[in-house]
């Protein structure tokens, strides 16, 4: 990394090392523990966007030719789903620097598979020679389960105050009759 300013004990680094957005790669080294990848990350001097540290072996042998003609890219970007495009013309490792969590699932041309894990924090998939589209899309149980307990509790509250309100309502209605 380059200091390109100082600020007290603050500095402000240049990550030489940044990665794209999306981007293909055709190497990859496994380590099973996720916490021996971050000091690659950091102090490595292995170019992070060639090399692609996985916590799990792919099942797709990967060609190690050059990748001058395959690409990837993002053709819709919304807040629950990324579409990617790509033209491949061998089984390619894509990453996708967002966060992994186990919620997002992701499809190659229309079919489910497995999600992995990039450099301790990113997604990745295996993507076969041929391939044109890849979907990321979030689906939570537990967002679905919080989001409906937020909707009864909801519903319930207005009918509480519903409640409350047509009760006040009708003591001044009686009010009023007795004072008539």
């Amino acid at each position: 990394m380059t200091e390109l300013a100082s600020f007290g004990q603050a500095k402000l680094l240049k990550n030489e090392n940044a990665l794209p957005r999306v981007f293909l790669a055709n190497k990859f080294r496994v380590y099973e523990n996720r916490s021996d990848i971050y000091p690659l990350i950091l102090e490595g001097d292995e170019d992070l966007s060639e090399i692609v540290y996985l916590e799990k072996e792919p099942s797709l042998p990967l060609a190690a030719d050059s990748m001058h003609t395959d690409s990837a890219w993002i053709e819709n970007f919304g807040i629950d789903s990324v579409e990617i495009r790509l033209h491949c013309t061998s089984n390619r490792l894509l990453v996708l620097t967002d966060n992994f969590y186990d919620a997002w699932h992701v499809s190659v041309d229309g079919r489910p598979v497995e999600l992995l894990r990039a450099y301790g924090t990113f997604r990745a998939v295996e993507v076969p020679a041929g391939a044109e589209r890849v979907l990321f899309w979030y689906h939570s149980e537990r967002y679905a389960t919080g989001k409906t307990v937020t909707w009864l509790t909801l519903i319930y509250v207005a009918l509480v105050m519903a409640g409350y309100a047509l009760i006040r309502w009708r003591r001044g209605r009686k009010k009023e009759e007795a004072t008539v």
